[in-house]
């Protein structure tokens, strides 16, 4: 038996990477199950075993696997007749996984039209209270070369538990060890207020500093006089957790807190992600372009409830985060979807903890760089000249097209399937294959009570195959269908894929996928494989992908 080529685990799921990597490697071998369902999947659109000319195979590629055989690099030899060996070549390559490549995205748009992929205390280990303090978390972000070789700028969000001197050599060190990188002052040089929002393009190479904004002509209210308990310092990357914010949207709950104060030097830093106490969506500084609001799950849900459209109008032109809820101590995550849904930009995770949330943050970013375009309708160009959050009437429901999904995908087999986390016993291993679809919910659109909050609990739809054997399971072609899903938007839908070993009671993750539904291609596929915590495997799953939606009932058009 052909034994896979095996990948050793290097790089940890939740910002995009691992999926992109092992998506774009060639498989080296297939196992037999894999090459006889492939076998049969020749025959069929060859007529037997007669081979299929250019012209056919052009077809197949274009009606059955929608591409155009024009784009790219060629995947077929070029010759007369083409053989089953020719055909394996094929399904070997990056082109034949079920993850397409990232869009081309333009970077001109301003800052608050990206999704940008977020973390939270990520200075933790595990649990919120007493969870061991590491760097490792940073070093996973920021060294790794793919995040280097992405030029996007890094968003530096500051948790600060420091006297003021401290602050002054934070400073220091910041603009001595960051130089250049560092934005330390606007583009146009200006101290005015109203300086915009920038592009990415424009940020090339850049760290921005999410820090609180201190007045400079009196000090921040209720501030102490700087003697703190022992110094601490918590920056988490990538838009983390800031007490300052925290302590902002706590009060704004009833729980008043003293806002610690900080220097001008250091707040001066926050240039274009200046962090403001949060108090409504109509206060003075709403209308700051480079204000940004954090807003735990529990407050965000409150203001979704109360001033839903409000709430969709500021976030397609300012800055907003949300983050998990202080009840979070195991580091559970919140379901970061139904945030993007409503134009969050920022939906910070806790990257220690593996669940739902953690998936579909990788499925959103997934070889993207951290940064993505928001949908049309989700943008600063959409909204009226003159508008404000009191008197846009526009919301989700309105803002985009919701179209209707129908979505049936076969499961073949797999091959180097990972075991569950401490089962090293393949001959007890009984996997079957559970596929979830997370899709805008009614109360999403409506402004009414979304069942569960923000919490991650699962996709809104689940189908599964029957049980099968081994870590090379052959599943038969078995379908998984989905018909007539409503309020799809593909940019804002995810197909997550999951495989269990069926136990009783137990039922352990053994590996999974997560893919977001525009880049779900259609056709025959191989979907990669990440371990139960996030790792990347050589492990795949052959499937053939029908995919359609469909927009309202009142036009009845076909739109992809």
């Amino acid at each position: 038996m052909d034994v896979p080529l095996k990948v050793v685990p290097q790089l940890e799921a939740g910002g995009g990477i691992p999926s992109a990597l092992s998506s774009s490697k060639k498989l080296e071998t297939l196992s037999p199950d894999v090459i006889k369902h492939l076998k049969a999947i020749f025959s069929s659109i060859a007529g037997g075993d007669s081979g299929l000319d250019q012209k056919e195979a052009d077809v197949f590629l274009r009606n059955m696997q929608g591409t155009d055989p024009s784009e790219g690099g060629p995947l077929w030899p070029d010759k007369e007749k083409l053989d089953f060996h020719d055909f394996l070549h094929y399904a070997s390559l990056p082109d034949f996984r079920a993850l397409g490549p990232p869009v081309s995205y333009d970077l001109s748009y301003p800052l608050s039209n990206y999704f940008i992929s977020s973390s939270h205390n990520t200075y933790l280990t595990g649990h919120q209270l007493y969870g061991q303090s590491s760097t490792d978390g940073y070093k996973s972000i920021v060294d790794h070369p793919l995040t280097v070789r992405s030029d996007l700028p890094v968003i530096v969000s500051l948790e600060l538990h420091v006297s003021l001197e401290q602050q002054e050599v934070m400073v220091d060190i910041m603009q001595e060890t960051w130089g250049d990188l560092l934005v330390d002052r606007p583009k146009c040089n200006s101290e005015s207020d109203n300086v915009k929002l920038p592009t990415p393009a424009e940020l090339r190479r850049k760290i921005l500093l999410k820090v609180k904004n201190v007045s400079e002509k009196k000090p921040a209210e209720g501030a102490t006089d700087g003697t703190l308990a022992p110094a601490q310092q918590r920056v988490d990357s990538l838009s983390s957790s800031s007490s300052s914010d925290a302590e902002a949207s706590t009060q704004n709950e009833g729980q008043a807190k003293k806002a610690p104060k900080i220097i001008q030097a250091l707040s001066k830093l926050g240039v274009y992600t200046r962090s403001f106490h949060f108090s409504n969506l109509l206060q003075p500084e709403a209308s700051i372009p480079t204000h940004v609001f954090s807003l735990s799950e529990k407050k965000f849900m409150d203001m979704h409830e109360t001033h839903a459209p409000g709430l969709f109008h500021h976030n397609r032109s300012f800055l907003m985060r949300a983050y998990p809820m202080g009840l979070r101590v195991s580091s559970s995550n919140l379901d970061p979807s139904v945030f993007w849904r409503k134009g969050v930009q920022m939906v910070a995770l806790n990257w220690q903890k593996w669940d739902e949330g953690m998936m579909l943050n990788e499925g959103m970013f997934a070889g993207e760089g951290g940064w993505v375009l928001k949908p049309p309708g989700y943008r600063s160009v959409d909204v009226p000249e003159g508008s404000t959050a009191a008197d846009d009437t526009v919301g989700q429901a309105e803002a985009i097209a919701h179209k209707t999904l129908d979505l049936t995908v076969e499961v073949f087999a797999g091959q180097d399937i990972p075991l569950p986390p401490g089962d090293d016993s393949p001959k007890g291993f009984h996997p079957y294959v559970k596929i979830e679809l997370h899709v805008e919910k009614p109360e999403e659109r409506s402004g009414k009570p979304i069942e569960g909050g923000g919490k991650s609990k699962g996709g809104e739809y689940k189908r599964r195959t029957k049980t099968r054997k081994g870590i090379e399971p052959d599943f038969k072609g078995e379908a998984l269908q989905f018909v007539g899903v409503p309020g799809v938007v593909e940019e804002l839908s995810f197909v997550r894929l999951k495989i269990h070993d069926d136990e009783i009671g137990k039922d352990e993750l053994a590996a999974w996928a997560c893919i977001r539904l525009d880049r779900l291609r259609q056709g025959y596929r191989f979907v990669s494989l990440l371990d139960a915590r996030g790792m990347e495997t050589a492990g795949v799953v052959l499937v053939k992908i029908t995919k359609s939606t469909v927009l309202p009932q009142k036009s009845g058009l076909k739109s992809s």
